[in-house]
């Protein structure tokens, strides 16, 4: 055994703890604030101009996104302003300045042809025409607008031509060109209802309310919608119903005679003696005659020549689209220079001779009128 079997010791057994964790240092910055608080604030920061980024770019995204669309906007306004204008200054001046022309028939033909031409290519822009989505309505009704007027002109080409003759095949043919003036009324209609409305209020959604719309008239006056105006203009003297399909008179008396003038309820007397009529606005000649022959008529021109005592003379006139045979017709002249209170003038009123009509000491007569 050994001697130092039985030797108490003299320390006690240490016992082994477990390590304690370390905690992290800590350390203060100069304004107070931790590491970790610090870090905190610098998550923040960044997350917020992050967003403020986001918000640039998106706003910015719309910003650009509403220029876009409001030059969209107005390069379409602006563009169907000069397809309008067009339509307007071009082809409708042209196009009744050859129905009131003498161009001779192969020449007014060539030139409508010309004028369609025109109306074509004004129709073919507006198709071409880049839409904005908010435009659609307006170009749909533009295109019609366009089309209206293209296949009116279309129409009046091909009658031109026997518009500019003689006889029933020549009356026929203005008459349908009178109705293809509905067409160019309709035109006008549907422009100023619908695509200028919708033209604008496309524009005002996009705040751009001051920006200007350009109207658009193509029917250049409403009388070309009157048969009786539409033959005095483009061939007064086509002839008539009574008239064979070769311009030939049809067999039979033509013809017709002046029955009565009067100026509101006073019926005037033919001759030198003085009808006295009192100055009224408005007046005008109520001329009554009669188709005094065996066909009817069409196209039938009256004419009043009014001769004041002092001052130039002045003539007015209207075409009365048809008469019956032995039937009387109306038309009223308006006096379109009102007449001086204390004046007298002379007045002739004139049926206009038709084809065939041999007698035509009835058609004319002259009044002295004494104004009060």
């Amino acid at each position: 055994m050994s001697f130092f079997d039985d030797e108490p010791d003299d320390e006690p057994t240490r016992a082994n703890r477990p390590a304690r964790p370390r905690q992290a240092q800590t350390r203060t910055q100069g304004d107070g604030m931790t590491d970790a608080e610090m870090i905190q604030r610098r998550r923040l920061v960044g997350a917020g101009v992050a967003a403020v980024l986001a918000l640039i770019l998106i706003f910015g995204g719309m910003s650009c996104a509403s220029s876009r669309k409001k030059s969209a906007l107005k390069s379409y306004n602006q563009q169907v302003a000069n397809i309008i204008k067009s339509s307007d200054t071009e082809v409708s001046p042209q196009l009744f300045s050859l129905l009131t022309g003498d161009a001779e028939t192969a020449d007014a033909a060539a030139t409508a042809n010309k004028i369609r031409q025109l109306a074509d290519q004004n129709v073919k822009d507006a198709k071409n025409l880049d839409v904005p989505g908010d435009m659609t309505a307006a170009q749909r009704n533009l295109e019609q607008v366009l089309n209206l007027r293209a296949n009116g002109i279309k129409k009046i080409a091909g009658d031109l031509g026997a518009a500019k003759t003689q006889g029933r095949g020549a009356v026929d043919a203005i008459r349908r060109i009178s109705g293809q003036m509905q067409l160019f009324l309709a035109s006008d209609v549907i422009y100023s209802q619908y695509v200028k409305p919708l033209i604008s209020e496309a524009l005002a959604d996009a705040d751009l309310k001051s920006t200007e719309v350009l109207g658009s008239r193509f029917l250049q006056s409403f009388g070309w919608l009157d048969f009786g105006q539409t033959a005095e203009r483009v061939n007064p003297d086509a002839g008539g119903a009574g008239s064979t399909p070769t311009g030939e008179p049809a067999p039979g008396s033509h013809g017709h005679g002046l029955t009565s003038t009067a100026i509101g309820s006073t019926t005037l007397v033919a001759g030198d003696t003085p009808s006295r009529v009192t100055v009224t606005a408005g007046m005008a000649l109520a001329v009554t005659f009669q188709n005094q022959g065996d066909n009817d008529e069409a196209n039938v021109k009256v004419t009043a020549k009014v001769q004041p005592s002092s001052g130039r003379a002045y003539t007015t006139s209207k075409t009365v689209s048809q008469t019956k045979s032995g039937e009387s017709a109306n038309v009223s002249l308006p006096l379109t220079q009102a007449p001086a209170k204390g004046s007298t003038a002379t007045i002739t009123v004139t049926i206009g001779k038709v084809p065939g009509e041999q007698k035509t000491d009835n058609n004319t007569a002259s009044y002295t009128v004494f104004f009060n």
